[in-house]
């Protein structure tokens, strides 16, 4: 139950190491809770949460420590990071998929190109909600902490961006 931030990195550390991610996160979950905010253990918290690659997953874990710590900004950030790998990966799928069906009716007639099944309308607004929950996190975060104006504003334009992708992908058919 130390004060010592080394502590909580140390042993996070050595669980991490060691292959037992959720070992790891709940020391930083414990640390956190002692000296909330420390950017260090912050920091741990989100590549041990990333590392299991589901990133909404990821994502819950900042929302339940933002719960407990509403005024931490960094939290707010990473959170939003996560909600933005989430979003990318749902992208990323949908445009693959959508490509294959191209590239596979490629040389085919006018007609058939028209009967390609468009995306399914709740997938892609869930890609867009995806998107416009994690610019809204990252302008918060922002607002809280001028100093990550910078990378904030970054991913702020690549959310747009994203919601553009899977715009295209649902009205730009064939």
């Amino acid at each position: 139950q130390s004060e010592d931030v080394w502590v909580w990195q140390t042993l996070s550390d050595l669980y991490e190491w060691e292959g037992m991610a959720a070992d790891a996160r709940g020391v930083l979950e414990r640390g956190l809770a002692r000296l909330p905010g420390d950017a260090g253990l912050l920091e741990r918290l989100a590549r041990v949460a990333r590392a299991g690659n589901d990133p909404l997953a990821a994502a819950a874990v900042f929302a339940s420590y933002n719960e407990k710590h509403p005024a931490d900004a960094l939290g707010v950030w990473y959170e939003a990071l996560c909600r933005f790998d989430a979003a990318v990966g749902e992208l990323l799928a949908l445009g693959a998929e959508q490509a294959k069906l191209r590239s596979e009716a490629a040389d085919q007639s006018a007609e058939t190109l028209a009967t390609l099944p468009a995306p399914d309308a709740a997938l892609v607004a869930g890609i867009e909600e995806g998107f416009a929950r994690s610019e809204a996190l990252f302008r918060d975060a922002r607002a809280r902490r001028p100093e990550y104006e910078t990378s904030s504003r970054g991913y702020e334009v690549m959310c747009r961006d994203g919601v553009g992708w899977a715009r295209y992908w649902e009205r730009d058919f064939p």
